[in-house]
């Protein structure tokens, strides 16, 4: 077991695959205690088997991406784990250790022929996929090439089989790469199965390609030997779009949906600067006025969007689906009311459109929040940060500052007012879906800024704490990772290569040559001296319709390109541009339309991009990073009862599995075709869901486990409009518990099921209520279990529910006759309802009564009068006056009386 690497996400040849019902179910509620362990026991691990190979190690990152527990064996490294049954199943309790393994290809150097003889019995016993990350398709894969070389913009297709069997999120589409056209960017092969394949093989295309010299699989599964594998035969890495865009259908293909682990894709756009004008670059300066400008007779406007701007916006939002996050100064609204004498267009529109946007605070009026600024004086030099307190000149004067270990820094109280500032005007003008918790300094100052700056604003976390602030902003192009400032925590955010100070395309153009070429090409020759740059062979931007060309055709697809990355690998964090990208040409508009086009393109609208705000960003991030440290301290397994989770209190963990799963006590949510979410830990082995499929499909090769047998002794008893069953478990269980009866009810003797009921395992008894009395009814009941419904009982005896009869209606009774025998004569008709079973007699009572109408005595007639009679002339103990009460019988019992008759003589 010695050097095998235990991973927790945040984050040739070939061999062999598959082809492959399931129970619909209703989500249950309640945790569910788990029945003693059945059957099989599947750990939710990854083992991922890596040569140093890029492919193996692009399946492990999307595994840390999306949090999925991992242990990884070089195939290089010293000592590395021997890969046997030990290492495999776990001795004790015989639970397989992992529920997917990953291999570089189908054949590994490295692994002995033992090692993958016993790799092949774990995964048939067990039921364990496997994927070969790059193979070539030849003896052993199930396929043959029909075409070897570069795939580079071939039309990939992602088949209605991958689609069903783990890559749902998917609508079809799948570009292939092709960035660069001077550089072959995937080589790979066309496949198609094998024209020799055994009987009982079979071969799945996923994945099809059709370039230029033909079509063909690059990934096919390939189900052999009581196995399933995965084969992929074009060449990856983890910055591949192509790859990112099947990486999670990968990972649920190999857990056949069921993980640790939880997946979205995250895009959301925050516009900086909202109000403010933003300074604008000079094209024939190559600087910024106010920003690195060293010429004061360099000048340009500045770039502030207008209303008819905040018009096109809210048009672009409704036509596209998507929302931009307004990040907002209110000091830039109240300057331009004060400079358009109590009016500002800009102002206007927003706040008629308000509640089009989320809003989030940028401070009041943008300062620098650090230390004070030292303006440079000379061209190529940075400003830096202030030592004594009349230093100069300052970038901004209008700074005060507070001096801590030699530095001038802005002061806390000044950070306190800009803040709380624009979150008092946001209440003022009601500005919706705004949290008071966010913060998005200006240029995300106050925080350190290497190299000028390498600590935070000593002021800037008790300024945040006194605010409220709890989740502030970060540039994740300067530190990416969440940290604490006080009580905050930052959230880093990625920015997007559209310059603040342009407008048109010419700008940026002009802006992005003179960075990125050398100084011959007429650049700054940035690029020559930065090891982080390349230079590039200036962009024609000569008229703006070159410029536009130029970003079109190059400044585009890379923005796109780098934001699918983010959007692809399941990273939560927002992309930032600047309210003059809104403004004049619109530069961020075609940018945001191609990663949604690209995005749209290729998956389903079940699977859309999820924009959330940085509160729920920074929890997310947060989760991700406990998760890594704590996914050691959690069980998580399979076996026939489902999904069970266990571990401390205080742990939460991600949990993903095929849509239409009955969870239980877990709140997971759909997307791409599955559920999934975060929840708390139980401390105790608790079922958390319930796979529809049988083990959720980790069924071994060699598994007798079948359907139940048929309950016995199935006898039915009638009631009231009710019946009760009773019958005795079935004497087999098929080898997995049974867990649940169905109660299915016919009319009579038809054949027809009339309706159905399902009651716990634990049962042995039901009650159906409701039914119709004086109407035969028969049962019978099915065991199921989960693998599914076993064979139905014997029908039951046929029953008729019925009641009591209805009363009697009392008719004129008539006096007895004088000089004979003491009698009198009841008369009445029969009962509206014989209760569902027919009338069989009559009892009829008659009642002495005395002078104010009391009853003296009570005379019950001592037999039943037939069912037919509607009369009885009844003999009487002596001379009086008397009244009579009929009451009806049937098989069930007696009904009530009968009304009281009137009164008559008993001679």
């Amino acid at each position: 077991m010695a050097k095998a690497q235990e991973c927790h996400g945040f984050g040739s040849r070939l061999r062999r695959l598959i082809a492959g019902t399931a129970v619909a179910a209703v989500p249950l509620v309640g945790l569910v205690e788990p029945a003693q362990a059945a059957g099989l026991r599947v750990e939710l691990r990854v083992l991922v088997v890596t040569a140093g190979d890029p492919s193996s190690q692009a399946i492990a990152t999307e595994l840390a991406r999306e949090g999925v527990p991992h242990t990884v064996v070089d195939l290089a490294a010293a000592g590395r784990a021997v890969i046997d049954r030990e290492f495999l199943v776990d001795a004790a309790s015989g639970a397989a250790r992992f529920q997917a393994v990953v291999l570089p290809n189908a054949n590994p150097w490295g692994m002995s022929p033992a090692e993958l003889t016993e790799l092949a019995a774990f995964e048939r016993r067990f039921g364990i996929r496997q994927v070969n990350a790059y193979v070539y398709p030849g003896t052993g894969t199930g396929a043959t090439a029909t075409y070897a070389g570069s795939l580079d913009g071939a039309a990939g297709t992602v088949t209605a089989a991958a689609r069903a069997s783990g890559f749902s999120a998917l609508s079809g589409p799948l570009p292939i790469d092709d960035f660069d056209p001077a550089v072959s960017e995937v080589y790979g092969y066309l496949a198609q199965p094998a024209a020799d394949l055994p009987a009982g093989e079979v071969v799945t295309p996923l994945i099809t390609a059709t370039a230029t010299e033909g079509s063909g699989a690059i990934a096919w599964s390939y189900a052999h030997d009581g196995r399933e594998e995965l084969m992929i035969s074009a060449a990856y890495n983890p910055s591949m779009q192509w790859y990112n865009t099947i990486a999670h259908g990968v990972v649920s293909w190999m857990t056949r949906g069921i993980h640790l682990g939880h997946h979205r894709s995250y895009f959301d756009v925050q516009v900086d600067d909202v109000f403010l004008p933003d300074s604008r670059w000079s094209v024939d300066g190559n600087c910024t006025p106010g920003d690195d400008c060293v010429d004061p007779a360099v000048s340009t406007p500045d770039i502030r969007m207008n209303a008819a701007d905040v018009q096109r916006l809210v048009g672009w939002q409704r036509a596209n689906g998507f929302k931009l996050d307004m990040v907002f100064n209110a000091g830039g609204s109240v300057a331009a009311k004060e400079a358009g004498g109590g009016t500002d267009p800009l102002t206007d529109a927003l706040l008629a459109a308000k509640a089009e946007f989320p809003w989030v605070n940028h401070t009041y009026s943008h300062p620098f929040m650090g230390c004070i600024q030292i303006a440079p004086t000379v061209v190529g030099q940075s400003w830096r940060c202030a030592t004594g307190p009349e230093e100069g000149p300052r970038q901004d004067p209008g700074i005060p500052s507070q001096e801590s270990g030699g530095t001038y820094w802005a002061s806390q109280e000044f950070l306190q007012q800009q803040v709380q500032a624009n979150i008092d005007w946001a209440r003022a003008n009601a500005l919706p879906n705004f949290d008071a918790t966010e913060l998005v300094t200006g240029e995300h100052s106050g925080l350190r800024t290497d190299p000028q700056q390498p600590v935070d604003n000593p002021f800037l976390a008790p300024a945040l704490d006194a605010t409220g602030i709890r989740h502030i902003a970060s540039d994740a192009s300067r530190e990416d990772v969440r940290r604490a400032v006080g009580a905050a925590r930052t959230v880093p955010r990625y920015p997007m290569n559209v310059y603040y100070n342009t407008a048109t395309y010419l700008e940026q153009i002009d802006e992005y040559n003179w960075y990125y070429t050398s100084r011959a090409n007429g650049g700054s020759g940035i690029c020559e001296v930065d090891v982080r740059s390349t230079c590039i062979s200036p962009l024609p931007a000569a008229t703006d319709a070159q410029a536009q060309a130029s970003f079109e055709g190059y400044l585009k697809p890379v923005e796109v390109r780098n934001a699918l990355q983010k959007v692809l690998a399941n990273d939560p964090r927002s992309f930032y541009a600047h309210q003059s990208n809104l403004a004049e040409d619109g530069l961020l508009y075609p940018v945001v339309e191609g990663v949604l086009g690209a995005y749209r393109t290729t998956h389903t609208g079940d699977a859309p991009l999820v924009q959330i705000p940085l509160r729920i960003q920074s929890d997310l991030i947060l989760k991700h990073s406990e998760w890594r440290k704590n996914a050691p301290r959690v069980s998580a397994y399979l076996d026939d009862t489902g999904v069970h989770i266990s571990g401390p209190a205080d742990v939460y963990a991600p949990l993903t599995v095929p849509g239409g799963t009955p969870v239980h006590g877990v709140n997971l949510r759909g997307y791409g075709g599955k559920l999934s979410g975060w929840f708390r830990v139980p401390t105790a082995d608790t079922v958390v869901a319930t796979p529809t499929a049988f083990r959720g499909g980790y069924v071994s090769a060699d598994s007798t486990v079948t359907v139940p047998g048929a309950a016995t002794s199935v006898a039915a008893r009638a009631g009231n409009a009710s019946a009760t069953l009773t019958w005795t478990a079935p004497v087999s269980t098929g080898g997995s518990p049974i867990r649940e009866y169905r109660i299915r009810r016919y009319d009579g003797t038809s054949a027809t099921v009339q309706a159905t009921a399902t009651v716990p395992a634990t049962a042995v008894s039901f009650t159906a209520t409701g039914l119709t009395n004086g109407r035969a009814y028969t049962f019978d009941v099915v065991a199921v279990n989960a693998v599914g419904a076993g064979e139905a009982s014997v029908r039951s005896n046929a029953v008729t529910p019925a009641t009591t009869p209805g009363a009697p209606v009392i008719g004129t009774a008539h006096s007895g006759v004088w000089g004979g025998s003491i009698v009198a004569t009841a008369t009445w008709s029969a009962p509206a309802t014989n209760g569902g079973s027919p009338v069989t007699g009559y009892r009829v009572t008659a009642y002495r009564i005395g002078w104010y109408g009391e009853v003296l005595q009570t005379v019950v007639h001592p037999n039943l009068v037939p069912a037919s009679s509607t009369s009885l002339t009844m003999p009487l103990p002596q001379v009086g006056t008397y009244r009579f009460r009929v009451q009806a019988v049937n098989a069930v019992g007696t009904s009530p009386y009968s009304g009281w008759s009137n009164a008559v003589t008993g001679w």
